[in-house]
Formats: C-alpha cells, sequence, structure tokens
C-alpha cells in the first residue's frame, strides 16, 4: 500500500470518529504521523507489515487499547516492546 493510500485510510477514520482500525497484512512498511490524529482510536492491527518504526505521534493515541504487531517489526527495537 502506498503512502496516499493510506493516508487516505487514515482520514477516513478521522472523519468517521473510528474506534477501531484494522491496517493488517497492507504491506505497509512506514506509518505516516497523521496515524497520531486518531483520538478515539482503541484499537489498531498493524500486524503482517514490514514495519520498521513507529512514529512517534503514536504517543497521542490516549484512548488506545490494543496495539496489535504480529509477525511485523522488522526493526531494531523490538526489544523494547513488553
Amino acid at each position: 500500500m502506498d503512502k496516499d493510500d493510506l493516508l487516505v485510510l487514515i482520514e477516513n477514520a478521522y472523519v468517521g470518529n473510528k474506534t477501531k482500525l484494522d491496517l493488517s497484512n497492507r504491506d505497509i512498511s512506514e506509518i505516516p504521523e497523521e496515524i497520531g490524529k486518531l483520538q478515539n482510536l482503541k484499537i489498531l492491527n498493524l500486524s503482517y507489515n514490514t514495519i520498521k518504526k513507529l512514529p512517534p505521534s503514536i504517543g497521542k493515541l490516549h484512548n488506545l487499547e490494543v496495539l496489535m504487531l504480529h509477525k511485523c517489526f522488522r526493526g531494531e527495537f523490538t526489544r523494547f516492546i513488553v
């Protein structure tokens, strides 16, 4: 999935005030900073992608209860996930 398509999905989730967003298995390698706009998000599934790092804006998701990252990371920071 290219960045423009991903931005459209994020914008649609923002406009629709979604609490769940499933971006699993979409060949995503980078999550854009715009993900931080999704303040009402409770569940975010990023599983089965090739993400190397999460953007700092992920910290703005104060209502996030579940972050799914199954078979996802190819980066160095997996040792920091608890």
